[in-house]
């Protein structure tokens, strides 16, 4: 599955999700030397683990963020450096297969049928800011440690050395 939906295989959100204990055990729990994600992390290690991870659109949960463009960029700098911190997902090319573009045209054709045109306009930065945020976030090691806590939603994850 991860090979063909690449890092959709591994969504999971810890806000709504139940997990086998003989399976966590498997997988080695959850992960703690993350900034964030360690329910992406660990779903991929059950998978590795021979168990199976479904996700049920039809279970209603409402689980939101209302979040500035600066915290946006904050959350996908950790998520960006997340892909490159954890091992396992480190040594897998992870793809999204262009969820993130698809997700901005389903947005902005979601604003245009309901008449909010003037919320368009407000897409553009917190876009922006996921993107750049993710991008640096990968490539977090290139970065002075001072800038880190600066970028990071996590800042108690970079301690004392950022």
């Amino acid at each position: 599955d991860i090979p063909v939906r690449g890092i959709k295989a591994l969504f999971c959100s810890n806000s709504f999700a139940a997990y086998r204990a003989e399976a966590l055990k498997k997988a080695g729990w959850f992960p703690e030397e993350l900034p964030m994600g360690e329910d992406l992390a660990v779903t991929g290690r059950i998978l590795d683990a021979g168990y199976t991870s479904i996700y049920l659109p039809e279970a209603a949960v409402y689980h939101s963020h209302n979040y500035s463009a600066a915290e946006e960029f904050r959350r996908y700098f950790d998520i960006g450096a997340l892909l490159r911190v954890d091992p396992w997902l480190r040594a897998r090319t992870l793809k999204s297969g262009g969820a993130g573009l698809r997700f901005v045209v389903g947005e902005v054709k979601y604003m245009l049928r309901e008449g909010h045109l003037l919320d368009i306009p407000g897409i553009v930065p917190r876009t922006a800011a996921k993107y750049i945020g993710f991008q640096l976030g990968r490539r977090y090691d290139r970065l002075p440690k001072a800038l880190l806590k600066r970028c990071s939603m996590h800042k108690y994850y970079w301690g004392e050395a950022a």
